[in-house]
């Protein structure tokens, strides 16, 4: 996962609303949304290569009683992974079955982060959204965030490397106050934008070239190995008085041509 927008308590109907893209090499297997630990009724995309998530959701029950969503995004670093170390998308699913943010926080402050390629964790349950920073460094940092848009890439949020970021905030603040099926489209329509900058800045990656580099700052990416696979829309609130996933849509593909598919019942259906 490369790209996720969360805004987080900006409205009263929905306190935790995440809009998400996954970018990976396209020989890596996936499969779609599913059951992936039926105990907690956690669902999400599988990575079929380590068999953890990229995103997934666990709905309002027990000790996640306004609901949960976790994501990570990988650090980017000029080498390549280690592939000994333990997969951050079974980091996902540990998380998830934390049950909230703050026994999300006490599970990491536990973690030595050297287990783990870097990475950036996303967490948040429609009262607090924490984001968990991996370096390769024994101590995770962890950061909470005041509501409103929040936009996590490949780097801390705010990094001035990813000016997608911003693009992002551009894009989605204007409709933040619109009725949440138009929100749900505008996110759609931010997710599947393909603007790049004029040039990159910062840290690069010098075999990459200067093309790629400005392709990877596109919230829809394309290019010939790499690129967005596929689209998460997840929506935290109320309805009939109780917490609930209001919604839960996928796309299983780029989201500029890939029809988003709602699968809301499986977070509904799966709770214990």
């Amino acid at each position: 996962m490369c790209t996720i927008i969360a805004l987080h308590r900006v409205r009263d109907d929905a306190p935790l609303v995440i809009a998400a893209n996954r970018d990976e090499f396209y020989a890596r297997a996936s499969s779609g949304p599913q059951v992936l630990d039926p105990a907690f009724g956690i669902v999400g995309g599988r990575d079929e290569q380590a068999k953890g998530t990229w995103l997934g959701v666990r709905p309002p029950h027990g000790d996640a009683p306004h609901g949960l969503v976790v994501a990570v995004t990988n650090q980017r670093t000029l080498a390549p992974p280690d592939p000994s170390r333990h997969s951050r998308g079974e980091l996902v699913l540990e998380a998830l079955r934390r049950g909230n943010v703050a026994a999300i926080d006490a599970f990491l402050s536990g973690i030595d982060a050297r287990r783990y390629n870097p990475f950036n964790l996303l967490y948040g349950d429609g009262l607090g959204l924490h984001v968990a920073y991996a370096r390769d460094e024994p101590r995770i940092t962890i950061e909470a965030y005041e509501p409103g848009v929040v936009v996590l890439a490949n780097d801390r949020v705010g990094a001035p490397e990813y000016p997608k970021t911003r693009r992002a905030e551009a894009l989605v603040r204007p409709w933040l106050d619109a009725p949440l099926p138009e929100l749900r489209q505008r996110l759609r329509a931010a997710l599947a934008d393909h603007e790049k900058p004029d040039a990159v800045s910062g840290a690069s990656i010098p075999w990459f070239g200067e093309e790629l580099l400005r392709e990877l700052q596109a919230l829809c990416i394309h290019s010939p190995m790499y690129g967005t696979r596929s689209s998460t829309i997840v929506v935290l609130g109320r309805a009939s008085g109780e917490d609930r996933v209001l919604g839960y849509e996928h796309a299983e593909g780029p989201p500029c041509t890939a029809a988003f598919a709602d699968f809301t019942h499986l977070a509904a259906s799966s709770r214990r």
